[in-house]
């Protein structure tokens, strides 16, 4: 039986790395802080220090009382990571109301360091995410992005307002299930002739129109439908924005569905143990078109009816790696 002492030193390692990166050596001098990065410095200083305190109690325990205990441990640590996350939220959130609307003069070289942490603590968050995946799936060697997942609790994402946008909703929804399907039938007609056969849907429009919540929106009716096999949700912060996470994540996010497909992943992995630093076409074919073809061929059924939706992948840094051309 685990007694948890792993993911104490990991999380109580990761709670000191949150405190240097806001210490005074790890930013500009003091003297051109604004008076709201203060506050938000020391209330989450404040925050984090709790949380050590807490780790502190959980760890002073007796050997025995940390065996018959386990699970109440881990629901401890549990609570303490989803307090760092929702410090690390309101410090960043914060800081980035203050960038926004000036709510006081911030000095230039302090939104930038501001900007590294921000960055900095999404790394530590996926870290601290990582620490909870299921030993049984976990992959190792494989680094997925779990805030690019559609149903991260901590993404802020939201669906389409009830009867809203139905008419593009219909047409995603008859390229996936055919026109005529009769789950489609509580719908409006598709505004295009769209083709079922084809294996690719392009939805662009100008930024602003709602591409992402359309995108949220199917991503959660195909998953009630039981044919979302993955999503990758890009964005500015973090690993988000690293196109070379997105077939990690995707090929993680596939593993869930299939033993036969998860084994050659695991290989995989194996053989090509720099797959991260690879080329996308490399990666699409070390983690997803080998494995996915050793399932198929081993008789497995799994993929059959399934829907990748990638969005926003105009927002990931480099951009000759996702241009059309």
């Amino acid at each position: 039986m685990s007694t948890n002492e792993g993911d104490m030193k990991t999380l109580l390692a990761h709670v000191e790395r949150l405190k240097k990166m806001v210490s005074p050596t790890s930013l500009p001098p003091e003297e051109q802080w604004s008076t709201e990065f203060q506050h938000s410095v020391a209330e989450f200083v404040s925050d984090v220090e709790k949380v050590k305190q807490d780790l502190q109690v959980v760890a002073s325990e007796t050997t025995a009382g940390k065996f018959l205990n386990a699970q109440e441990r881990a629901d401890k640590i549990s609570g303490c990571v989803q307090s760092v996350a929702r410090a690390m939220d309101c410090f960043v959130g914060r800081g980035l109301i203050s960038m926004q609307f000036r709510i006081e003069r911030v000095d230039v070289m302090v939104e930038d360091g501001f900007r590294n942490i921000g960055d900095q603590i999404h790394g530590v968050r996926e870290d601290l995410k990582k620490q909870y995946i299921e030993p049984g799936i976990a992959i190792p060697g494989l680094h997925p992005t779990l805030s690019a997942l559609y149903n991260d609790s901590e993404s802020g994402r939201s669906e389409c307002e009830p009867d809203t946008r139905e008419e593009a909703l219909a047409t995603i929804y008859a390229w996936i299930l055919g026109p005529d399907h009769p789950d489609l039938s509580q719908y409006p007609d598709p505004v295009l002739d769209v083709r079922h056969e084809r294996l690719i849907m392009w939805l662009y429009a100008i930024a602003g129109a709602g591409k992402s919540t359309i995108a949220m929106t199917t991503a959660q009716w195909c998953y009630i439908r039981r044919i979302l096999a993955a999503a990758f949700f890009c964005g500015r912060d973090g690993d988000r924005s690293n196109v070379l996470a997105i077939m990690p994540t995707i090929a993680f996010q596939l593993a869930h569905r299939c033993p036969i497909f998860r084994d050659a992943l695991r290989e995989a992995v194996v053989e090509n143990p720099n797959v991260h630093q690879m080329s996308v076409a490399s990666q699409l074919e070390k983690l997803i078109a080998d494995p996915l073809y050793t399932a198929v061929q081993g008789g497995s059924h799994a993929f059959d009816d399934s829907v990748i939706i990638i969005d926003a992948l105009d927002e990931c840094t480099d951009e000759e790696a996702v241009s059309p051309a």
